[in-house]
């Protein structure tokens, strides 16, 4: 009994030390595979970011291009913006002066520009129209205020008068458009004799204070 309590002794032994072996062995192998994939890792990093240096060098030309092509799409779209106003607006001025002068246009345009030499004189005016009797003036703000109101009244509507000589048998319409106007800007706008155009409840293109500025 002795000696088998020896031998199963020795077994455990055995099969403990190669246990620590195996143990050991794995160990170093996963430290192994641990640092051979760290240095792959980087390699793989310095690698990418060669390629990248590499693609942009060889598309530098594509890039520049497509800089460029995005710098005047923003352009564009910052032009149109100031625009906006003025393309909403106009295609209700046809019917909104039917309806509160009774006319027919003859002539509706926007940016109207005109240089006259001998005056040394140059302006440009967002919405023109004309009828028989009348010529429209309209400056379009996307914000107006009391600035604008005195601005366009004397300084817009005057260069207006010595630019186009021709219409001056014509009453002059001064209207100042924009997507919708404070009470005191409509108020302020209607004790300076200016019509204001623009949505009432949102819903459609109106003057807003026509009948304060007719009576007045």
């Amino acid at each position: 009994m002795e000696l088998k309590r020896i031998v199963m002794s020795m077994e455990v032994e055995n099969r403990v030390s190669t246990l620590e072996q195996v143990l050991e062995r794995f160990i170093e192998n996963t430290e192994k595979s641990i640092s051979t994939l760290t240095e792959e890792r980087r390699k793989d990093r310095a690698e990418n970011k060669a390629s990248l240096e590499k693609y942009k060098e060889e598309n530098k030309a594509e890039f520049k291009k497509f800089t460029q092509k995005m710098n005047k799409e923003w352009g564009d779209l910052a032009n149109k913006m100031g625009t906006l106003i003025e393309d909403i607006i106009m295609p209700g001025i046809p019917s909104t002066l039917k309806k509160y002068f009774n006319t027919q246009l003859n002539f509706s345009g926007t940016h109207v520009n005109k240089y006259l030499k001998k005056l040394d004189l140059k302006g440009e005016f967002d919405i023109v129209a004309t009828d028989e009797d009348r010529v429209y003036v309209a400056d379009v703000k996307s914000s107006p205020d009391k600035k604008k109101i005195d601005d366009f009244k004397n300084k817009v509507i005057p260069r207006f008068r010595k630019l186009f000589p021709e219409y001056d048998s014509k009453t002059l319409i001064p209207i100042m458009g924009s997507l919708r106007f404070d009470k005191d800007i409509i108020s302020y706008a209607s004790k300076e004799g200016i019509y204001v155009m623009g949505y009432r409840e949102w819903e459609y293109l109106d003057i807003l204070n026509f009948d304060e500025v007719k009576l007045k």
